[in-house]
């Protein structure tokens, strides 16, 4: 028997070897990993140190070796699996994949990890899929020879579908249609059935324009989004209602076992607009709400940004800061910037630049306001936004290239546009990512670039591939993380899951 086995000699050790030098064992581990990934061919000294460190390693408790690997990142985990049979058993514990993580949802920028319910219901196993899943995706991705997998196909609902979206992680692709439901795929299911997430309150003669905007919950332990919902419905013979704003709360109804058997959603509030508006380019950041309105009956345009925690259903007195310009695209900053993009220029301004009102938009003067800056960038098409190294980036794509934008937190007005790939591709109306982009270049061929960021690679050095998939595609969500896309056909009611993780 070893004498670390023996209790006398084992506690010896602890003392003298971990406690009075902590980083004694986990420099072992950190040199049979080196040792393990330079793959030495011949006998060197070296390889004695190996196979001296792996003998340490092997007659430690497992409890300790857990510790130790929690420390690891999870390329360091997968090389020690390979060591020993002990060893290989001690990464499979959950503690090493929870606590890795953990790690990574704080530090991985941008967000790369979506648990979809709270930790404590995920096993070693889903935990350790969960951390790897992201560079299996980024791997396929990024082989000259990978291909993805046209996994299966789904119908939409009867009724028209107007508006989709898919939610970040991969997993939960919303849709509304004519009638004025919200509804649900769960695109995990291989069923991927439609669920009614909010149903319509009007009946089915009614005419419905129903527009949402998603916006992700990051401080959530686990997968949580407000989704907001403006509609406007038409009665024939009846003068058209008042468009309604509503603002919902998506959390996942989880049974006894730790599954998510459906989305919930909890009505947080509603507010009105007056009738003969028109309403578009809805988007939902935070307490805000922004949309574009017009007067059909005063020609008065604006875009409105509204505190929505500050609203009620029964009266329009609510405040409204107002720019006397209609955009094809506004977003938010820290601080309360605004990002508002029309045409080919993007204006930034600060929410106490712009004047605020109670009165009903047909009410409302024309305000006199001026961006703090305008950068012309000859765009209509802007991602997602992505937090990373204290700043907001934005991805979005001209004719032929996919730039970059970083707004820094301390002064947005500094922002930088960078070159991310270019090339003669058409690229206008592509899907964009932080890292890729899908765009359909000729049908029915799917192209999908992959780029990387100035301080990551090499900045505007890019790779582009292109796929024949399905005739006609007629719209493309793509979602980086999962390595899924979404491909609808022509009729808008056939789509496509395609899996580059597979």
């Amino acid at each position: 028997m070893s004498l670390l086995r023996t209790s006398a000699h084992w506690w010896h050790f602890i003392t003298s070897r971990v406690i009075s030098s902590p980083l004694y064992v986990f420099s072992l581990l950190r040199k049979l990993h080196l040792f393990r990934s330079l793959s030495w061919s011949t006998p060197t000294s070296k390889d004695v140190t190996s196979k001296s460190s792996q003998k340490v390693l092997q007659e430690l408790p497992v409890e300790l070796l857990t510790e130790l690997m929690r420390y690891l990142e999870w390329y360091e985990v997968l090389s020690l699996r390979q060591t020993c049979k002990r060893i290989h058993a001690a990464s499979q514990e959950r503690a090493i994949w929870l606590t890795l993580l953990q790690r990574y949802i704080k530090t991985v920028e941008p967000r790369a990890y979506w648990p979809d319910r709270p930790l404590n219901f995920y096993n070693s196993q889903e935990l350790e899929s969960l951390v790897l899943r992201r560079h299996q995706v980024a791997s396929s991705w990024s082989k000259p020879d990978s291909s993805p997998s046209l996994h299966r196909q789904f119908l939409a609902p009867n009724r028209r579908i107007k508006t989709s979206y898919l939610v970040r992680g991969g997993r939960w692709f919303l849709v509304t249609n004519t009638q004025g439901d919200i509804l649900y795929f769960d695109l995990d299911d291989t069923e991927a059935t439609a669920r009614i997430l909010i149903p319509s309150r009007y009946p089915p003669s009614t005419k419905v324009y129903l527009h949402m905007s998603v916006d992700m919950d990051n401080d959530a332990p686990f997968l949580t989004f407000n989704l907001a919902a403006q509609v406007q419905c038409y009665v024939a013979g009846h003068q058209n209602f008042n468009s309604l704003f509503q603002i919902w709360r998506i959390t996942p109804k989880i049974n006894e076992c730790g599954r998510i058997v459906d989305l919930v959603a909890d009505n947080k509030a509603s507010f009105m607009e007056e009738k003969d508006v028109e309403i578009s380019r809805l988007s939902l950041h935070g307490s805000y709400i922004t949309y574009s309105i017009e007067h059909c009956g005063t020609g008065r345009r604006f875009t409105c940004v509204v505190d929505w925690t500050m609203t009620s259903e029964t009266s329009l007195s609510y405040r409204r800061n107002l720019i006397a310009e209609m955009f094809d695209w506004v977003t938010f900053l820290p601080d309360n910037w605004l990002i508002c993009n029309r045409d080919a220029y993007l204006h930034l301004y600060h929410l106490s630049d712009l004047p605020e009102t109670t009165l009903p938009i047909s009410q409302c003067i024309r305000p006199n306001t001026s961006p703090r800056r305008e950068l012309a960038l000859y765009s209509r098409n802007f991602s997602e936004a992505f937090t990373v190294r204290d700043s907001q980036r934005h991805v979005f794509s001209t004719c032929n290239k996919v730039m970059g934008i970083i707004f820094p937190h301390q002064n947005p007005v500094d922002a930088e546009v960078v070159t991310l790939y270019q090339d003669g591709v058409l690229l206008d109306g592509a899907q964009l990512a932080y890292n890729f982009a899908a765009s359909m270049i000729t049908e029915p061929k799917l192209s999908i670039l992959h780029y990387s960021w100035p301080e990551i690679g090499t900045g505007g050095g890019a790779t582009s591939k292109e796929y024949t998939l399905l005739k006609r595609p007629h719209r493309i969500h793509l979602d980086e993380v999962s390595g899924r896309l979404v491909i609808s056909g022509g009729s808008g009611q056939v789509y496509n899951v395609v899996e580059f993780s597979i």
